[in-house]
Order: C-alpha cells, then sequence, then structure tokens
C-alpha cells in the first residue's frame, strides 16, 4: 500500500494475503522514499511564486493609480521583469513535479520486483474532507499526486502490476502493520 504524506513523500507497506485466514499478512518492512530532496524546492519555489504574485498585484494598482507617465512606465516596466519571472519559477515547478512523480514510479516498481507484488495499493485522497492542519496542506497541494499515482500505474502495469485506488478512510485498521 502507498501512503502520501508531509514529512516522507511516500511510505510503502508490503504484505502479503493468507487465503487460508482471508487476510493480509506483514510481510516485510515499512519503507519509506523521501523524495530526494525535491520537496524543499517545490515548497520554497510556491512560496517563491506567491511573493512574485503579491508583488505584482501591488504594482499593477499603483501603475493603475499612477497619474506620472514616467513613474508609470518606470512601473510597467518591473511588472514586465517579475511577469517572466514568475513563468520561470512556474517552468521550474512544473519541471520538479515531473521528476519527482518519474523518481518515484521508479522506486515503487523497483520494490515491486523485490517483493514479487501482484497488487500496488493507494489512497485516494480527492474525496477526504479539510481539515488538516495548514503545513500538512500546503505540502500535500505542492505535491503531484495524480501524475505520480498516473507513472506508477504505467510503469507498474507494464510489470503486470495492478495498481488500485482505495478509500482513504479506516486504511489504517485495516492495515496488518498499522494495527
Amino acid at each position: 500500500g502507498l501512503d502520501l504524506n508531509k514529512k516522507r513523500v511516500l511510505t510503502a507497506t508490503c504484505v502479503s494475503y493468507d487465503n487460508q485466514n482471508d487476510a493480509y499478512e506483514h510481510t516485510a518492512a515499512v519503507h519509506t522514499w523521501d523524495g530526494l530532496g525535491v520537496v524543499p524546492k517545490l515548497l520554497r519555489l510556491g512560496d517563491e511564486q506567491d511573493e512574485i504574485s503579491r508583488k505584482l498585484f501591488r504594482l499593477k494598482k499603483l501603475a493603475e493609480n499612477n497619474p506620472d507617465k514616467a513613474e508609470k512606465q518606470k512601473l510597467e516596466n518591473k511588472i514586465s521583469i517579475l511577469e517572466v519571472q514568475k513563468v520561470n519559477v512556474n517552468d521550474k515547478r512544473k519541471r520538479l513535479k515531473v521528476e519527482l512523480a518519474h523518481d518515484a514510479a521508479t522506486w515503487v516498481r523497483t520494490l515491486c520486483g523485490t517483493y514479487s507484488a501482484a497488487n500496488v495499493f493507494h489512497e485516494n485522497l480527492a474525496g477526504l474532507p479539510a481539515g488538516l492542519d495548514s503545513e500538512t496542506n500546503r505540502v500535500l497541494s505542492q505535491l503531484p499526486r495524480s501524475a505520480i499515482y498516473a507513472y506508477v500505474k504505467h510503469r507498474c502495469g507494464r510489470d503486470g502490476v495492478l495498481v488500485k485506488s482505495v478509500d482513504p478512510r479506516n486504511t489504517s485498521k485495516l492495515c496488518p502493520y498499522c494495527l
């Protein structure tokens, strides 16, 4: 099972299914993947993008209300520079998110091969109500969850591993490691 969280990007718990007892049992250690330092970069770039947006908003208001043509031109030049910076930061974030998703999928695929996994289950967080603390919301919102799962499904699927989305409610109660 895969779990996204704010401290470690992915946590994988490997279990086997016991047909005789109709139950899952823990068969291997829990593995964690920290995103190879990409998550702090994503957060920093997100903060930088927010700061640029705030500056742009403020400068546009100043330029809009400024009757002095020379001063208005200076403000518009600054606005143009900031808009280019914002595009560059956004492009960096997109590249990092793709890199993160590819690396995560490679890590999951390697684990599947190591443990001869037939299935990978991941929590579908889309239906969860808001209510997490603001830092957890901020970190999870920066992660390319759908891209990670799409790449995992593609890479593991090529090896015949079924990747399924599950409702996150009560997954800790059902996981033999978490019990």
